[in-house]
């Protein structure tokens, strides 16, 4: 396996693959840019790496509509696994185990010889040093949303890269810290109204979407320049 830890507070941090090549993070964007191409209003797009079949292994609409903005054709499948019957004591680690405990899924169900890329991700919001993962109701939704107001949340999103049939997966964790300014009651409530708060780790998947895009196209492009 090979590994990717890229902390966004730390630009001294080190990509470290498992075929002993050590790479800066600064390294990693140069390669990047050299791959990303913009758009007229400069926006950065993330063009597929590949024109290998990827799936998707995730049932969030986020992460789906962010690739599709990007131009990513992909199948979607849910890995329909027990996230909860996964524990670590490391919150660092466990949206890892839970993306890698996705992929055995989706592996489990493939059929085909085809060479196949398969994509799937975890996250979740560390606050005050507690796990947030998918709010259990609307009530715990708003303690959420209400705790941030002047203050500042972390994410840990881990995405896990499978190539089939090989089976040869790579992965990585980024951390990320998000400062919010006061929110006010009425934001509070008209985001809780759109409905899809419950399926937001810490109500903060939306926002943090590109980030799994980041890394699946990182991932991918590692697997293509060292094979």
């Amino acid at each position: 396996m090979e590994f990717i830890s890229d902390e966004s507070s730390n630009s001294n941090s080190q990509i470290e693959l498992s075929r002993g090549i050590h790479v800066s993070s600064l390294d990693a964007r140069n390669i990047l840019e050299k791959s990303i191409r913009r758009s007229s209003d400069n926006n950065a797009i993330f063009s597929p790496p590949t024109t290998m079949p990827i799936i998707l292994g995730s049932s969030s609409v986020f992460r789906q509509s962010v690739l599709r903005r990007h131009g990513w054709s992909f199948s979607v499948q849910s890995p329909d696994i027990d996230e909860k019957s996964i524990r670590s004591d490391d919150p660092f680690q466990l949206p890892l185990k839970i993306a890698i405990a996705k992929s055995h899924a989706i592996i489990a169900r493939f059929e085909s010889d085809v060479p196949t890329i398969i994509i799937t991700c975890d996250q979740i919001s560390l606050y005050d040093g507690t796990v947030r993962e998918k709010p259990q109701s609307i009530q715990e939704a708003h303690l959420y949303l209400s705790s941030y107001s002047n203050s500042s949340v972390s994410t840990v999103s881990a995405v896990v890269v499978t190539i089939l049939p090989s089976q040869k997966q790579s992965f990585g964790i980024d951390i990320a810290k998000v400062r919010w300014k006061e929110i006010p009651e009425d934001a509070i409530q008209r985001i809780i109204k759109r409905g899809v708060i419950l399926s937001c780790a810490g109500v903060l998947s939306n926002t943090m979407s590109i980030i799994i895009l980041k890394l699946s196209f990182t991932l991918i492009w590692f697997h293509h320049i060292l094979s």
